[in-house]
């Protein structure tokens, strides 16, 4: 097993055993850590993602976001490392993706600059150890204009290089 691998495999089970408490909590007091940041306030379009297992949820934020009057886009996978952002509403539907995650069924492709807030299996610095699909870092490097903030807890420090020449590093990383 390779170095990455058994690193994804590591969060993985460190994420996995954060408790229903953290993760409340953790969601929670991300709304006001992220809507107090002038990006926040500036920001006309927030890029989200629908929580995966126990990914720290944005998902208190997106209705935060709708309520700010915030135009919020989620992803929708269209193959292997490509990834869009649909626009999605209180009153959308989602159904499960190719890689079971939840995506907006909409129409309406959103790609402009913005607030993106990226999840995490891992991070050091301000890159982020994700699931090796390189959607995140494949989006990224066409879409520069956006500010990104990672989402995590505090058991996702990585003291290990993981980098490599595909990684884009993030504007930020919270954790809780």
């Amino acid at each position: 097993m390779d170095n990455l691998s058994y690193l994804r495999k590591k969060m993985l089970r460190i994420r996995d055993d954060t408790n229903s408490q953290l993760q409340e909590k953790a969601s929670l007091e991300l709304i006001s850590s992220i809507t107090s940041k002038e990006i926040y306030k500036d920001s006309k379009i927030i890029y989200l993602y629908y929580p995966f297992k126990n990914e720290l949820s944005p998902l208190p934020l997106f209705k935060q976001a709708c309520l700010d009057q915030k135009i919020v886009a989620f992803p929708k996978v269209i193959k292997k490392g490509e990834m869009i952002f649909l626009q999605a509403d209180l009153n959308t539907q989602f159904e499960e993706g190719i890689y079971k995650i939840k995506e907006p069924i909409s129409k309406k492709v959103i790609s402009s600059d913005g607030l993106m807030i990226v999840p995490l299996l891992g991070f050091k610095g301000s890159y982020r150890l994700g699931y090796g699909g390189n959607f995140y870092n494949n989006y990224l490097k066409k879409h520069r204009e956006l500010y990104t903030i990672g989402i995590g807890y505090k058991c996702q420090v990585l003291t290990e290089d993981f980098r490599n020449e595909n990684d884009i590093p993030l504007n930020e990383i919270i954790s809780f």
